[in-house]
């Protein structure tokens, strides 16, 4: 049976926090998942950190025979997915755990629903939340006033404040 939702990993020249990027990953609470690690460094940089975890059936890493910028290596991973729902986690960007479960729930429960996302924090270097810089970014990208549900005005969310992620969504 194929995946519900595939998980694609984007990395490009810095593996310093992949590791933990790659182990939100494989602690979702949602268990239908794939997850491809798309290489676009040109390098093997990414290649040992993912081996542990491919050994196990749980990922599939694919390095790009050269830097394909991130719409070309999103592309090519794309036509090798298998899941119903796409996923894109950054290669220093976290997930909490209920992460897919909550957003999977909310395409299945309305058919007419074709895209979930979220907000996200900011975070430190050291790992504490932002709370200043994650209010900043929440009202620079429109989603300050939005309350969980359908968005009324999705053209204006989308088109003109940018305000849907690519990475949670």
């Amino acid at each position: 049976m194929p995946p519900r939702v595939t998980i694609i990993v984007t990395v490009y020249k810095r593996t310093d926090l992949l590791e933990e990027a790659l182990a939100g990953a494989l602690a979702q609470t949602y268990p239908e998942t794939e997850i491809i690690v798309a290489d676009d460094s040109g390098t093997a940089a990414a290649s040992a950190l993912c081996a542990p975890y491919a050994t196990k059936n749980r990922l599939r890493y694919i390095a790009n025979p050269q830097t394909l910028g991130i719409v070309g290596s999103l592309r090519s991973v794309l036509e090798k997915a298998q899941g119903t729902y796409v996923a894109i986690l950054n290669d220093d960007d976290l997930w909490e755990p209920d992460f897919l479960t909550t957003l999977v729930l909310a395409l299945e429960t309305d058919p007419q629903r074709v895209l979930a996302f979220c907000d996200h924090w900011v975070i430190r270097e050291g790992g504490e939340i932002d709370r200043e810089e994650t209010e900043l970014n929440t009202a620079r990208y429109g989603r300050a006033g939005l309350s969980e549900g359908d968005v009324p005005d999705v053209a204006s969310l989308v088109l003109f404040k940018n305000g849907v992620p690519l990475a949670m969504g």
